[in-house]
């Protein structure tokens, strides 16, 4: 099974926490939350470096 996360377009997320997610209860619950909101916070991150 694949953990949540690596299924999407995007393997490598900051926030992959395989631990948190690996439980099989909520598979686009919390977690499809916490990895967009990684996503949002990086592109921000980097458009603030620029």
């Amino acid at each position: 099974m694949a953990r949540c996360g690596e299924d999407s377009a995007s393997p490598g997320v900051p926030l992959g926490s395989p631990g948190v997610c690996s439980k099989g209860l909520q598979r686009k619950g919390p977690c499809e939350r916490r990895r967009l909101k990684a996503m949002v916070s990086e592109q921000l991150s980097q458009d603030l470096l620029r």
